[in-house]
């Protein structure tokens, strides 16, 4: 029990890490300066860095309709943010290297294509949710025993708590 929690608290904080990461590149992007807005983002973003654990945990001990909205909100979140902070992360990096080969590089432009592309990948994610690729494959396999010939097998792949989507 002791190694969940400890694994729990590490990566919490690396996921509270990564929305902070977050929220100063976007303050750097767009130049956002510090005002009462700026901070409501700063604690919006430390708040949806919670919300998937809780929303996890909450939905395995208590089945309710309210948990269930919130475990989807909470899991569209983190597939988003992912790829807004993968979106970050290359855009960091071009940031530093575009200097060294003196390569125009406008941090606000490349911040919002990245954006814009990190989120139109989401969406593509969420439209396609629900159909799922179902492939049939025959694989052949020398010396099975009789008892098996003619049998099927079924492979999962990434399965999710559909039951709370």
């Amino acid at each position: 029990m002791i190694l969940l929690i400890l694994f729990l608290l590490i990566t919490q904080v690396g996921v509270t890490f990564s929305h902070v990461v977050f929220y100063k590149m976007l303050t750097q992007a767009y130049a956002i300066s510090p005002s009462i807005g700026s901070h409501v983002a700063f604690v919006t973003l430390i708040v949806l860095s919670f919300s998937f654990f809780i929303s996890s945990y909450l939905t395995t001990r208590h089945y309710s309709v309210a948990g269930r909205i919130f475990y989807v909100i909470s899991a569209v979140w983190v597939g988003l943010f992912l790829l807004f902070f993968i979106t970050t992360c290359a855009v960091a990096i071009l940031s530093f290297i575009a200097p060294l080969l003196h390569i125009p590089f406008s941090l606000t432009v490349a911040s919002t294509v990245g954006y814009c592309i990190a989120a139109l990948i989401a969406a593509y994610g969420l439209i396609n949710i629900n159909t799922p690729v179902v492939r049939h494959i025959h694989v052949p396999i020398q010396n099975l025993p009789a008892s098996w010939n003619d049998k099927k097998v079924v492979f999962f792949f990434r399965l999710t708590f559909r039951k709370y989507i």
